[in-house]
């Protein structure tokens, strides 16, 4: 027989034990490993109840639970969630590069709490099931997608399409962090990585069941090779931003071209750094460009004879055109545009080509940031007061900044605006600039007969002035002053005046003001944002 140590239970010797004895033992642990599995099972599902009882006492504590019905929280819940919060976004398409870091930009959904359904559903079981069964709060989402969240982003991404049903989900996925991040290598090696990267990204987005739920899509520095593959493949898509940084564009081939002829639901589109366009030219009423070819800014313009809207910001004038301009010369009638932004870094001769072929019958609002003429050429300028005499009566807002009026005569160009209710001016840094804009607006000798410039203005807005302490500004109190009488004399019309400036009001300059008031002249004076409380018309008996 053999022998055991008595230390640690092991034979002396190196020979097999009994094998009845080893069945013996290998049937006990049999039974014991048996007997786990029974206790793991009673525990997981003692787990379970403890959970549910947990959530029923959560529940019949919970004030919600006991006062809210579902209908009403769900109705709460897509107030919370932003339902569309992307349209009002897509306008400054620049802004979707320039914007850096994340933080600073107006886009910013972290701020408000990102995927805010997925927070609501995380609070009780009772609020997953009603945020869950609310497609509505599930139709926009926004990613700052990173190579290491690639995968989660994916699931999120599906998460979110398929908790919408078949309500029109909107989608933003932002790469610009990742772009940073792989910004010295090479462009195209940069691209075909980050294209690898975010392959789960975009297997979500061309999933054929996904694609026929996006209506509004916005990439910001996507892969390159992404803007031939995505956007032509959404039957029902109506809004696109694709904005890529103007570098990344041009390091890449200009065989990559955007063609979006076919794309029947495309009403809106937001492009930067694209070079190669193609759009369903009649279709497009809401459009935005930046950091393009000024030529290609200005035939894209043309060829879109049904725009309501139209933005271009910082034309390049130095790359050339990879297309051919479609109209050289000859007068373009756009008979729906209501809204035009154009904001040139420098003066060409495109934009006096803008000036003299542009017929825009339907303009209500123009903002214009860029300089109008050339102090060396006067031609330019006599085709800039051409292209304002020329706007409809229905043109009355106009958004111009300092650097449009240097060098210009600012009373020919008012002159030249009779119908003008909004006048915005933006960034006149020099107080005498100020001055000499307020000056303008009143009568060179009240004495005599005749209207001010702008007869019907109402709201004067000057934005960006240069600042200081208050006693830099006694001409400008009373240029201001003067203004106000000359208008009151010649004109009914109230006015309502704006400056990000704190005056200091001296009492003599006060009691004048408040005469105004008295003698029944209706007008608002804001500094720095707030409202000057002591200008309110007088109640009379």
């Amino acid at each position: 027989m053999d022998q055991e140590c008595p230390q640690c239970g092991y034979g002396t010797t190196n020979k097999s034990r009994n094998d009845l004895a080893r069945m013996t033992i290998q049937d006990e642990i049999t039974a014991v490993q048996d007997r786990v599995r029974v206790l793991d099972s009673e525990i997981t599902r003692l787990n379970e109840e403890r959970a549910r009882l947990l959530r029923r006492c959560n529940e019949l504590q919970s004030p919600v639970k006991k006062y809210l019905p579902p209908e009403v929280l769900s109705s709460i819940f897509q107030f919370a969630c932003s339902l569309d919060e992307l349209t009002k976004l897509y306008t400054n398409v620049d802004s979707l590069i320039q914007s850096w870091p994340r933080g600073t930009d107006p886009s910013n959904w972290e701020t408000n709490g990102p995927y805010f359904p997925v927070v609501l559903g995380s609070v009780c079981s009772f609020w997953r099931q009603v945020v869950r069964s609310t497609p509505q709060a599930w139709t926009t989402i926004a990613l700052e997608v990173r190579h290491r969240t690639a995968v989660s982003h994916a699931h999120l991404l599906r998460l979110y399409l398929s908790a919408s049903l078949t309500l029109p989900c909107s989608v933003e996925v932002d790469c610009r962090r990742e772009q940073l991040l792989k910004g010295r290598e090479p462009p195209s090696t940069r691209n075909d990585r980050l294209e690898e990267a975010l392959l789960p990204i975009r297997n979500v987005l061309l999933d054929p069941e996904n694609m026929l739920k996006i209506t509004k899509l916005r990439l910001i520095a996507p892969p390159y090779k992404w803007c031939s593959l995505i956007p032509a493949s959404y039957p029902r898509l109506q809004s696109l931003s694709l904005a890529h940084w103007p570098s990344q564009a041009r390091g890449q081939s200009t065989s990559l071209e955007l063609d979006l002829r076919d794309s029947r639901c495309l009403t809106h589109c937001y492009l930067t750094g694209i070079i190669n366009i193609t759009l369903p030219w009649s279709q497009i009423t809401d459009l935005a460009l930046a950091s393009l070819p000024i030529a290609t800014s200005l035939d894209i313009l043309f060829q879109c004879k049904n725009l309501q809207s139209c933005r271009i910001r910082h034309p390049d004038p130095i790359s050339p055109a990879p297309q051919p301009v479609h109209h050289q010369r000859g007068l373009v009638t756009l008979t729906n545009l209501s809204f035009l932004e154009w904001a040139p870094s420098i003066l060409t001769q495109s934009t006096s080509l803008l000036f003299g072929c542009l017929n825009l019958p339907a303009l209500h609002s123009l903002q214009w940031d860029g300089p109008l003429a050339a102090p060396e050429d006067p031609q330019s300028w006599i085709l800039a007061l051409q292209f304002f005499a020329r706007l409809p009566t229905t043109m009355t807002s106009i958004h111009i900044t300092g650097e449009s009026l240097g060098g210009v005569n600012s009373k020919d160009l008012l002159n030249a605006l009779p119908q003008l209710e909004t006048l915005m001016i933006d960034g006149l840094k020099l107080v005498s600039a100020v001055v000499s804009m307020i000056a303008a607006l009143g009568l060179d000798n009240p004495s005599q007969a005749g209207q001010p410039l702008l007869p019907v203005l109402r709201t004067l807005d000057l934005k960006d002035c240069s600042g200081g302490p208050p006693s830099r500004f006694e001409k400008l109190r009373a240029c201001l002053i003067k203004m106000l009488c000359d208008r009151y004399l010649r004109s009914d019309l109230g006015l309502c005046v704006k400056i990000n400036l704190q005056l200091g009001w001296l009492d003599d300059e006060v009691d004048d003001l408040l005469e105004l008031v008295r003698n029944g002249y209706e007008f608002e004076l804001w500094e720095s944002g707030k409202r000057v409380e002591w200008i309110r018309p007088t109640k009379t008996d």
